[in-house]
């Protein structure tokens, strides 16, 4: 959990806004972790693709 909180805390400090999918997104929505995840799956807008990932 601390490397999805990490990146939570890096996507809310850079001010963009994104969108948790996949797996980790139905624990959350779930209220508890179901099973070990090996990724985070998240969604940006293109528009701020270069943005995001030049941080």
């Amino acid at each position: 959990m601390k490397l999805l909180d990490d990146l939570c805390n890096h996507l809310y400090d850079m001010d963009v806004e994104w969108h948790l999918c996949g797996g980790f997104a139905i624990d959350v929505f779930l209220g508890s972790i179901t099973r070990k995840h090996k990724d985070i799956d998240i969604t940006v807008s293109l528009m701020i693709w270069k943005y995001v990932f030049s941080t």
